[in-house]
C-alpha cells in the first residue's frame, strides 16, 4: 500500500512541478507521512483530510509537506493546519543565528528554520486563497521534527515563534496529539479540503496596495523555500557587494570569504504554471533565462494545465467580451498590445483618442500621464483602477504588474511564418526600438522579450488575438489543435 501511494505521489508531484522526484524524497514521504498518519490515528481524528505536497499559490514548485483540513472545534469554521515534516535527528543554529539551522549530514551548509518556513507557507495561503479570505485564524502551522528529541534540537526553540506556529519533536508527540485534538472536531474534513482546493487563487490585497504598505513598513512580501534561505543568508552575511554571480564569487575568493550560492527556482508567474512559462518561451524562441535566445526552440501545441487557461479570441471584440465577463465574475482583467499603433496626445476635451484600431474595433491606449485624463486613470494605476479596463496597456505600463486574466493583442511586429514567429520592424511604432542605432538583432530580441512580458501578466489565464491572419491561424492551431484521427 505504501509503495503504491508513494509511486502515485511521485507521478503527481512530477507533473505538478515539472521536475523528477528522487529516491530520497520518496523515502521521506514514507517515513514522515507514516509518522503523521500514526499521530492522526492516535488522536482519534482519522476523518481529517490530509492534502499532501500542497502547492503554494502562484508557485507550483514550492509545496507544503501536508495541510490538514477540517473543522475548528472552537469556531465551527474551516481550519487548515500546515505541517512541515522534518526527518532530522538533530540540528543546531547556524553561527548562533536563530533563523538559520545546520543539520548534520545535509547537502546544504545551512537551512531556514522550519518554523519560519511553515509560517511563510501559512501566510501565502492566508493572502492568496479565497477559501480563507484573509482570515489569519483559519490557518495554523506546525513544524514537526518527528525523529528528533527536544534535547537534540534545543537551539531551535530559541526562535520567538508566531502565535499560530508550533514546533514539536518526538519528545512532544503527546503534546502534538493534544494540539490536534484541541484544534479539530472529529468530523469529515473533505468539504473543507474541497473549498481550499477549488477556491479561487488570487491576492486578497491588490499588488500596488501591498507594495505601498511594504514601503511604509506596514506589511512585507512573503518568501518561501529558496527565497527565504537566500534572504536569511544575505541578512546573516551582510555582504555589501552586488554584481553577477561570477563577479561575486571571484571577489569573495580574492578576500578568502566563504560564499553561498542559493538557486531560486520557483516559478511565480502565471499561477505558477511551469507548463505555460515553457510554452511561451518556446513560442517566442527564448531560452530558459529572460533575454536569452534559443533558435532551436520550436513552438509546440498547448497541452493544457489545470492551473492556467489559454484562449484564442476570434476578434478583439471577442477578447474584450471574454475579459468583461471575467470582470463581472470578480476577476481582475486588462488588455495589452504590442506597440504597433501611434500613441496620440489627449483630445482637447480630455478624452483619449482611439489609437488602437483593428477593423471597426478601436480603443485608446492607457493615459500617458501621472494624473487622471478625463475618465481614464493615471498610467501608474491603470492596471488596478476600476476605470482602466477600457484602455489598452503596453509593455511600459504592464511590466511588473499582474492581473487574473490578461488579454494580449499581437500586432504586426510579430508574425508567424514557416511554423515560427518572426519579428517585423516595419510593424512597430516604438521609436525607441525602430531608430537606426538599434541593430536588427537587438530589435528582434527586444520584441520577443516585450511579448514575453505581456504574455505572462495573467495569474489565471490569457486571451490571445493576432491582427495578422496567418499568425492568428497559427495561434489557433497551437492552442486548439485538430484531434488526431483514429487509425
Amino acid at each position: 500500500m505504501e509503495k503504491a501511494f508513494t509511486e502515485a505521489l511521485k507521478e503527481a508531484t512530477g507533473k505538478q512541478t515539472g521536475r523528477p522526484v528522487g529516491k530520497s524524497q520518496m523515502r521521506a514521504w514514507t517515513n514522515s507521512l507514516s509518522a503523521l498518519a500514526r499521530d492522526l490515528r492516535d488522536s482519534g481524528l482519522g476523518r481529517i483530510e490530509v492534502l499532501v505536497e500542497y502547492p503554494m499559490p502562484h508557485n507550483r514548485v514550492s509545496s507544503a509537506d501536508a495541510v490538514l483540513a477540517g473543522i475548528n472545534r472552537h469556531t465551527g469554521k474551516d481550519l487548515f493546519v500546515v505541517v512541515e515534516l522534518k526527518q532530522w535527528g538533530e540540528a543546531e543554529l547556524y553561527e548562533d543565528d536563530e533563523k538559520l539551522v545546520v543539520v548534520p549530514g545535509s547537502w546544504n551548509d545551512h537551512d531556514t528554520h522550519p518554523a519560519i518556513q511553515v509560517s511563510n507557507y501559512c501566510q501565502q495561503i492566508i493572502e492568496n486563497c479565497s477559501a480563507v479570505d484573509g482570515d489569519p485564524g483559519a490557518v495554523e502551522g506546525v513544524a514537526y521534527l518527528h525523529n528528533a528529541t527536544r534535547q537534540s534540537v534545543r537551539g531551535l526553540f530559541e526562535l520567538a515563534l508566531d502565535k499560530n506556529v508550533r514546533l514539536f519533536t518526538m519528545t512532544e508527540r503527546s503534546a502534538f496529539i493534544d494540539y490536534l485534538r484541541d484544534r479539530f472536531e472529529d468530523t469529515d474534513g473533505r468539504q473543507a479540503a474541497e473549498r481550499l482546493l477549488n477556491g479561487r487563487v488570487q491576492p486578497n490585497q491588490p499588488l500596488l496596495e501591498k507594495a505601498a504598505n511594504v514601503l511604509k513598513g506596514r506589511d512585507k512580501f512573503i518568501l518561501v523555500d529558496q527565497q527565504q534561505t537566500a534572504f536569511e543568508t544575505v541578512r546573516h552575511a551582510v555582504p555589501g557587494e552586488v554584481g553577477t554571480l561570477a563577479a561575486i564569487k571571484s571577489y569573495a575568493q580574492q578576500l578568502n570569504v566563504r560564499h553561498h550560492h542559493v538557486s531560486l527556482e520557483g516559478q511565480w508567474r502565471c499561477g505558477g504554471s511551469i507548463a505555460y512559462d515553457l510554452w511561451v518561451r518556446r513560442l517566442l524562441g527564448l531560452g530558459s533565462e529572460d533575454g536569452e535566445w534559443d533558435g532551436d526552440a520550436s513552438p509546440e501545441p498547448w497541452v493544457g494545465d489545470e492551473n492556467f487557461e489559454v484562449v484564442v479570441a476570434r476578434s478583439p471584440a471577442d477578447m474584450e467580451s471574454i475579459l468583461s465577463a471575467k470582470l463581472a465574475g470578480g476577476w481582475t482583467a486588462r488588455m495589452t498590445a504590442g506597440f504597433c499603433w501611434p500613441w496620440s496626445k489627449p483630445n482637447p476635451d480630455k478624452s483619449l483618442p482611439p489609437d488602437v484600431r483593428i477593423g471597426d474595433w478601436e480603443r485608446p491606449w492607457n493615459a500617458n500621464s501621472t494624473s487622471k485624463v478625463g475618465d481614464a486613470p493615471p498610467s501608474q494605476i491603470w492596471a488596478t483602477s476600476p476605470g482602466g479596463f477600457g484602455q489598452i496597456g503596453c509593455v511600459y505600463t504592464a511590466q511588473g504588474l499582474e492581473f487574473d486574466w490578461a488579454g494580449v493583442i499581437i500586432g504586426p511586429d510579430l508574425l508567424a511564418r514557416g511554423g515560427r514567429l518572426v519579428t517585423e520592424r516595419e510593424g512597430s511604432k516604438d521609436r525607441d526600438l525602430t531608430r537606426s542605432t538599434v541593430t536588427p538583432e537587438q530589435f528582434d530580441r527586444l520584441i520577443r522579450n516585450t511579448y514575453k512580458v505581456l504574455l505572462t501578466r495573467g495569474l489565471a489565464g490569457v486571451v490571445l488575438y493576432a491582427v495578422d491572419p496567418e499568425t492568428q491561424e497559427f495561434l489557433s492551431t497551437l492552442v486548439n489543435p485538430a484531434p488526431t484521427s483514429a487509425p
